[in-house]
């Protein structure tokens, strides 16, 4: 967990090593907003659309806000849990253990929910195996987040660069989007080769993001060219 920054591929493996450890039917994760005082989800097993729960509403809520762990034999005789989850997935929730995620100095940065023990409920033992791996998670996904929003920055360097690019030379607008699909596009067909040197060759995403940012960066040079009157040539600028 603690090596892989996609958020996208790091919540569904979370997800997979809690129901293995707890042995339980199903898991969810939800993350804390401070922001916006919510948990939110882009994984629950078993549901297709991202949830939203306010903190202190539900089980998961009130984990979040208390930090205490809640294990529970029977979810339809405590009053928090909300029975819409398992009326919108044809699902039938039983036990239920929840603990809070801490990230290194303690705080609650989401909470982790197990559902349905094989054994029909969860025991001590369970409580500390999830907040063990609670604590991995947080860390995992404070550092994917962080990650992410250091893609995003740098998208949209790449993406005021291009304009800075187009605009030096009008006439040959849309020339880097143009270069940079049709090398995007020769990468993904030279996965299909099943014969010559380049049998067998895959990109990872993040390569084809990387060859996607190159292209559209391979006429960068351009704005550090002084424009020089006709018939003079360009001199560059010192950089």
């Amino acid at each position: 967990m603690t090596a892989q920054r996609d958020i996208e591929t790091l919540l569904p493996l979370i997800l997979k090593e809690a129901t293995r450890v707890v042995e339980a039917e199903r898991c969810s994760l939800f993350i804390l907003d401070r922001d916006k005082n919510e948990l939110w989800s882009r994984i629950a097993q078993g549901a297709t659309q991202e949830i939203r729960v306010p903190v202190g509403s539900g089980i998961a809520g009130a984990v979040a806000q208390t930090g205490q762990v809640v294990n529970i034999r029977d979810a339809y005789e405590d009053a928090r849990f909300n029975r819409s989850f398992d009326a919108s997935n044809n699902f039938r929730t039983k036990a239920i253990l929840c603990v809070p995620m801490r990230d290194a100095r303690g705080d609650v940065t989401g909470v982790i929910q197990a559902l349905n023990a094989a054994s029909g409920e969860f025991d001590s033992e369970d409580e500390e195996l999830l907040l063990a791996l609670g604590g991995q998670a947080a860390s995992a996904i404070e550092n994917a987040l962080l990650n992410e929003e250091i893609a995003t920055l740098f998208e949209g360097f790449v993406q005021a660069s291009v304009v800075a690019i187009e605009s030096r030379d009008p006439t040959t607008a849309g020339h880097s989007g143009r270069v940079a699909k049709l090398t995007v596009n020769l990468a993904q067909a030279t996965e299909h080769l099943d014969r010559g040197r380049y049998a067998g060759l895959k990109f990872s995403t993040t390569d084809i993001r990387e060859i996607q940012y190159a292209s559209l960066l391979h006429d960068f040079g351009k704005v550090g060219v002084r424009e020089a009157g006709a018939g003079e040539g360009r001199e560059a600028l010192p950089l």
